[in-house]
């Protein structure tokens, strides 16, 4: 919090840098979340496949990366210009959901 009090550090990641932007232009930021789930319990008897043997039979990690995001064409009126979310699941399945940019907003900086 200190250097962003201060004029030495210009440039905040964490912040949307677009504010006065309208055509021409693209902001995302990127975020991953993984789960890896416990591994099975080798003592339960109810499973008839339990193999007390096996430690490799655990579940594979689960991931998704989520990327918001704002995209502003050549021009101002440009119908490219959109807001979206990008998701994309163990890698594999990618999903994008389309906004109008007149649905996106930012918290402003104080």
């Amino acid at each position: 919090d200190f250097l962003r009090s201060t004029s030495w550090l210009k440039f905040q990641p964490d912040k949307y840098q677009g504010a006065r932007k309208t055509k021409r232009y693209f902001e995302g930021w990127y975020y991953k979340f993984v789960s890896n789930p416990p591994p099975p319990d080798r003592n339960d008897n109810r499973n008839p496949n339990n193999n007390n043997n096996n430690i490799n039979d655990a579940s594979p990690p689960t991931s998704m990366a989520v990327v918001p995001g704002v995209f502003y064409g050549n021009t101002s009126t440009s119908n490219e210009s959109h807001a979206f979310v990008f998701v994309v699941l163990n890698g594999e399945r990618q999903h994008y959901y389309r906004f109008q940019t007149d649905e996106f907003s930012y918290a402003s900086s104080h």
